[in-house]
């Protein structure tokens, strides 16, 4: 089939096809939008999203040290440079 093909090339109906799409995307999301509850309703759940976005944090955070670590390393022993101050990623 030549469906793909003729869609691409005639650029009316390309244009037709995603404005209907983007149309159809738009209420598909709007009709199955969800509220979102406020802290005060639901603190529970807030505490668990907030407990996950800290420990995430910390994870990154421990992680960057270790890839700090290994820049300052390849900074000394390829380029011959000592790292100074507290932006080493700057050198």
């Amino acid at each position: 089939m030549k469906v793909g093909s003729s869609l691409l090339t005639d650029t009316t109906q390309y244009e037709q096809t995603r404005r209907v799409s983007r149309y159809n995307l738009f209420w598909d999301q709007h009709d199955h939008k969800c509220t979102m509850l406020t802290f005060n309703t639901a603190p529970n759940e807030y505490q668990y999203i907030f407990n996950g976005l800290k420990e995430a944090y910390l994870d990154v955070r421990q992680s960057m040290l270790a890839f700090e670590e290994l820049w300052v390393f390849l900074l000394e022993s390829v380029y011959g440079q000592m790292s100074h101050g507290f932006l080493i990623f700057e050198d």
